[in-house]
């Protein structure tokens, strides 16, 4: 995947998406996509944080699971103290 892929990868070789945050899904539904597309197998997504948006449910549409660390309401919910 030129500018995307910076080794060369065999066809069919498992990729686990991995980013920060997850809001809309949109960037996460485009490189599922586009490494399908190039014959590569996703396994999953991971973020640090799932926004609660539309994400997990783009993910769900392409039969992709999306984990997070935490959700945003859950960060909401602890206060870090000085």
């Amino acid at each position: 995947m030129p500018g995307v892929l910076n080794t060369p990868s065999p066809r069919g070789s498992g990729f686990a998406l991995v980013d920060d945050v997850a809001g809309t899904g949109a960037s996460l539904e485009r490189s599922v996509l586009r490494l399908r597309e190039l014959g590569q197998h996703v396994v999953g997504a991971w973020v640090v944080v799932d926004r609660l948006g539309q994400a997990a449910a783009r993910l769900a549409a392409l039969g992709m699971p999306l984990h997070s660390l935490l959700t945003l309401d859950e960060l909401r919910s602890h206060r870090i103290s000085d």
